[in-house]
């Protein structure tokens, strides 16, 4: 009782720190770009609400500059003011347009950050919007040799393809104006609270989802053993092999660590950690005990045939044109999705494997005598005999023969009902994840 207790206030305490916070702004924090007089705002986030003609139109996000004037807060107290383009783009000169507390939009380069703001500034626009040449944003910082910025205007960076949809406009003749401001962080963050809930709902389904399977598995383990062949007289141990006891406080606790894990990647989510989730997610749905063992079979074959080992050698340096291999880093390169389309041979040798060298074990096991096929039961197939019945791939079918899947020297699919290595149906998506 005391653990479950225990548990309730850790949730409680740590559901409260994922989600109340004070209300400050929206804040990146830098270390690397140190701060200085005038040049010491953070990096906040910056929403940008566009109005095309009077009308409403997207609403943008930039990151606010180390330097210049701080943004309001709330959009109902940010002032509406008219777009213009920089001219000349950059904003490193004069510009020749005349200003009067437009926002200006200028493009990246040419000049320093707060060289762009100074111009702007001296030439009457209220804010200058500069678009970055890639996609993500960029912190603009001061340069190293400015130790007394005095900046009177904002200065906010905008991601390429937003400067690309703003300017579009602009050169249309269409009157823009914008808004910019600051929000900051609420008290309560909804999405952090619904996002935990996710988390922890997802958790309990599964582990419900697999408990149940669990139990429908040693029921139909324990039905199958009672109508199979008396060699079976421990059905106690057989039975109990299937349950797995969990204590109550330990399920719960691994349900809230793991929940708040979750939560704690959401709060850290960059650019470098979703690709790294990614690769994660894509190692774990990948089979690896299947593809360990085909690679094995595979190499061993090879080892077994000298002449198809020479065959694949001299196709991989066709298609890759690399004659001698040096630089295995080069060879790796060389080795794109041009050249494994010509790679006809190699296809047939790793499809000749799979026919003869099925996932199949190797050590003894003992089988209840004299199976009865009932209604309701389980029927499979052996790709391993299968691969070899002569009936199906001729009088050479025990044969390690990779031309059997040409034609004219070029690869051709066997029906998946034929070579069942990957099965067929609905999902049938592992031939082309795999090869």
């Amino acid at each position: 009782m005391n653990i479950c207790k225990n548990i309730c206030v850790f949730i409680v305490v740590l559901a409260s720190s994922f989600c109340f916070g004070s209300a400050s702004d929206i804040v990146h924090q830098d270390d690397i770009a140190p701060k200085r007089p005038g040049c010491e705002n953070n990096f906040v986030l910056v929403k940008v609400a566009t109005y095309i003609n009077g009308v409403e139109d997207n609403e943008y996000v930039g990151v606010g500059a180390r330097f210049g004037l701080t943004l309001e807060s709330k959009e109902k107290h940010a002032n509406l003011s008219t777009l213009a383009l920089a001219d000349p783009p950059d904003c490193c000169s004069k510009p020749r347009n005349k200003l009067s507390g437009e926002v200006i939009l200028a493009h990246r380069g040419n000049c320093s950050f707060t060289a762009k703001a100074n111009v702007a500034e001296d030439a009457g626009a209220s804010a200058i919007l500069i678009i970055n040449n890639q996609t993500e944003l960029f912190k603009m910082v001061c340069e190293v040799n400015e130790t007394d910025v005095k900046i009177g205007i904002a200065a906010v960076m905008l991601p390429q393809d937003a400067g690309a949809s703003l300017e579009k406009y602009l050169t249309s003749s269409s009157t823009v104006k914008v808004q910019l401001y600051s929000p900051r962080r609420p008290v309560v963050d909804v999405a952090e609270v619904f996002l935990w809930l996710m988390a922890v709902g997802t958790i309990l389904c599964a582990s419900y989802w697999s408990a149940w399977s669990a139990r429908e598995a040693a029921i139909e383990q324990d039905k199958l053993l009672k109508d199979g062949s008396d060699e079976f007289i421990d059905m106690d141990g057989v039975r109990s092999s299937g349950i797995v006891n969990i204590n109550t406080a330990s399920a719960i606790l691994f349900v809230v660590i793991a929940s708040c894990f979750l939560v704690m990647l959401y709060k850290l989510m960059s650019y470098w950690f979703i690709e790294v989730l990614v690769v994660l997610f894509c190692i774990g749905g990948v089979e690896v005990d299947t593809t360990a063992t085909a690679l094995s079979w595979f190499i061993y074959m090879l080892c077994k045939n000298p002449a198809v080992q020479n065959t694949i050698a001299q196709e991989v340096r066709e298609a890759t044109k690399v004659k001698e291999i040096t630089d295995y880093a080069e060879f790796a390169a060389s080795i794109n999705e041009e050249a494994l389309e010509k790679m006809h041979y190699l296809h047939a040798a790793i499809s000749e494997t799979l026919r003869l060298m099925g996932r199949f074990a190797f050590l003894n096991d003992t089988l209840p005598d004299g199976f009865n096929v009932r209604k309701g039961d389980m029927v499979a197939y052996q790709p391993y005999a299968m691969g070899r019945m002569k009936f199906i791939w001729g009088d050479d079918a025990e044969e390690y023969k990779p031309e059997r899947w040409l034609q004219d020297g070029v690869f051709q699919q066997e029906s998946p009902f034929k070579f069942t290595a990957f099965q067929q149906g609905h999902g049938y998506v592992l031939e082309g994840i795999c090869l």
